[in-house]
């Protein structure tokens, strides 16, 4: 876990905890079995930092998903399954006895997790705010594209993955939340078999990601 994304996570703390006077007028949550829709925007700080910035410039980017969450299962449980997409671009690369020269080949890299995650809410009464904690494995899509690509040039693979996460979430009223997630997950293997990655012994293609959040549902 990065220091850049416990310092992001503690700035979203700061920005839900305002909300928090009127989330102890919302309504208590309910203890029956739910279904919610949510939908979650925020920044991922990729692993093989090195790597990335020599083909991208950057060592982030936006991160886009959605998903379904199950609540209430037993007591506090909740299972979730959820998607989501980040984007970079930059130039391939070749390297040749440790040199890096840049080929001038646009590049273009899609990520896109599938996570299933068991976590528990800490539904506390009518608490300020409602931390969860949850875990999960998941399939993590890396596609590398780049136009009049040569054969063996692009990449498009599937990977197991492995999560971690942690959040936060506000009732704002009985069927709408709002809240943040720090979320570390781990990609083993997914690079480092050619190029830039192997030079520089980088081969996790996950991250930490933090991410605010809007769920619909109970």
């Amino acid at each position: 876990m990065t220091t850049r994304a416990i310092v992001a996570m503690a700035f979203v703390w700061v920005l839900v905890d305002p909300a928090a006077g009127y989330a102890q007028r919302a309504p208590a949550p309910v203890s029956r079995r739910g279904v919610r829709g949510f939908f979650d925007a925020g920044t991922v700080w990729v692993s093989s930092a090195e790597s990335f910035e020599a083909v991208t410039g950057r060592a982030s980017t936006t991160t886009l998903g959605g998903g379904v969450q199950i609540t209430n299962i037993w007591r506090g449980v909740f299972v979730q399954a959820d998607l989501a997409r980040a984007t970079m671009s930059g130039e391939r690369l070749f390297v040749h006895e440790g040199q890096r020269f840049a080929l001038d080949i646009p590049v273009h890299i899609t990520m896109m997790p599938f996570d299933v995650t068991v976590g528990y809410r800490f539904v506390l009464g009518r608490g300020r705010v409602i931390p969860y904690a949850g875990a999960g494995l998941g399939i993590f899509a890396y596609r590398e594209e780049s136009p009049f690509a040569a054969p063996g040039d692009d990449v498009d693979e599937r990977f197991r993955s492995w999560h971690v996460a942690g959040g936060v979430e506000v009732p704002i009223m009985r069927w709408l939340s709002a809240g943040a997630e720090l979320r570390y997950r781990a990609v083993p293997d997914a690079l480092g078999n050619g190029g830039i990655s192997e030079v520089l012994n980088e081969s996790d293609a996950g991250g930490t990601a933090v991410r605010v959040r809007i769920a619909v549902g109970r």
